[in-house]
């Protein structure tokens, strides 16, 4: 009887020490968040082990950021500058998402919903005071989930490592690299044993231009990844990459480059990822990449480029993945029609505008918002999702809108 009681008495304490705490007193960060990074991030970014020199396991450690992003690895209000927000919304064969994708047993991406109650805290302040119960329905639902079923890592068999062949290359001098230093970006070795390296600007995104652009050629014959991402460049300082013969990986998203500077990244016979992510490139772009055979990996997603231009290049470039952002697209709906009846012909009403108000570029018929009687068309579902939340916010922007009768 005694053994009875002591294993009910057992199950109880257990019971209750896994108690979800109510929506009034558990706290966003501490209890829906910091659980999700525990689970997500942490085994690489917690205390034991510091990729990049950045620690989420507490706090304290989040806010500072690493050694990369440092501080900008959340910033308060600005979801498009937290560098946590933009990682975890990258399709998994991004070399840049968060957690990576090292394999289908252990990769548990942040989910649509996960990575919306992120993008809610981050736009809020990032406070870490507020309750579940303080934030909107549309991601309490799923804040309760988390309280009542905390994640846990995924755990898979233990992976074989990859044996990373990488060229030789000169040693780099000790002016070159203190040259390359002055401009503030982060250059570390590839592999140990290796003079190759990789360069990343991103800690001076907001002040790298292109004379600092120029001033790197003091290490193109060691650069093998050079992430130029968010920075200020232009098409004047994408010129002065042309030394840069042994690339192996670019990210040019987000600049202000143009096809012009496509002229230039043509001549990277060895690159294998190009990410022209939120820049100006068109379908007369990607005519000059037509001659890197070596192109694995490709993303064009909010660019001007168009699907059936990325589809002729895939057949110049046998195996290559492209990324245009119109397969995230949610999928149109499928009605059935019993047999030998014809469906009503009702065509959809047109759009009253051309371009996206959000970003200005040319919208997409399928992403359509309904707003006081006049359709709205947007260039992705992204922007739709913006403009069906805060509609009074963008109207403005859209000047047919006014016009309309």
């Amino acid at each position: 009887m005694k053994t009875v009681c002591s294993i009910l008495a057992s199950i109880l304490v257990t019971s209750i020490s896994f108690a979800a705490k109510s929506p009034e007193e558990a706290k966003v960060y501490a209890d829906v968040i910091q659980p999700l990074l525990n689970a997500k991030c942490v085994s690489c970014h917690g205390e034991t082990k510091q990729k990049g020199k950045l620690r989420l396991d507490t706090a304290e450690h989040t806010f500072k950021g690493g050694k990369g992003a440092k501080a900008d690895i959340i910033v308060k209000g600005n979801i498009d500058d937290s560098e946590l927000t933009y990682r975890v919304s990258l399709p998994k064969d991004d070399d840049d998402v968060m957690p990576p994708f090292e394999g289908p047993d252990t990769f548990d991406p942040f989910t649509k919903a996960q990575q919306a109650i992120l993008n809610w805290w981050v736009k809020d302040g990032a406070s870490l005071d507020k309750t579940v119960a303080q934030a909107p329905a549309n991601v309490q639902e799923e804040m309760k989930k988390i309280l009542t079923t905390p994640p846990k890592a995924k755990v898979g068999p233990k992976a074989v490592m990859k044996i990373i062949k990488l060229p030789e290359v000169p040693a780099a001098s000790a002016g070159a690299l203190a040259t390359a230093a002055k401009t503030g970006v982060l250059h570390l070795p590839i592999h140990k044993g290796t003079n190759a390296i990789s360069v990343n600007a991103l800690p001076v995104q907001k002040t790298f231009g292109d004379k600092d652009l120029a001033a790197l050629g003091s290490v193109a014959a060691q650069t093998l990844w050079l992430n130029l991402g968010k920075t200020q460049i232009s098409d004047v300082g994408v010129g002065n990459l042309a030394k840069f013969k042994e690339l192996r990986r670019l990210h040019l998203d987000n600049t202000k480059i143009t096809d012009k500077s496509l002229a230039t990244v043509a001549k990277f016979s060895h690159l294998e990822y190009l990410n022209l992510y939120g820049t100006e490139v068109t379908d007369e772009g990607l005519a000059h990449l037509k001659g890197l055979k070596n192109l694995k990996k490709l993303y064009l997603w909010k660019t001007k480029a168009t699907p059936a231009k990325a589809e002729e290049l895939k057949k110049s470039i046998p195996g290559i993945y492209i990324n245009i952002g119109w397969e995230n697209e949610p999928a149109a709906k499928v009605v059935a029609v019993p047999a030998g009846e014809k469906p009503a012909a009702k065509p959809a009403p047109e759009p009253i505008n051309k371009k996206c108000p959000l970003t200005g570029r040319d919208i997409n018929l399928n992403q359509t918002v309904t707003y006081k009687g006049q359709v709205i068309a947007l260039c992705c579902a992204n922007c739709k999702a913006k403009f069906e939340k805060e509609p009074e916010k963008y109207i403005s922007k859209v000047p047919e809108f006014k016009l309309a009768k």
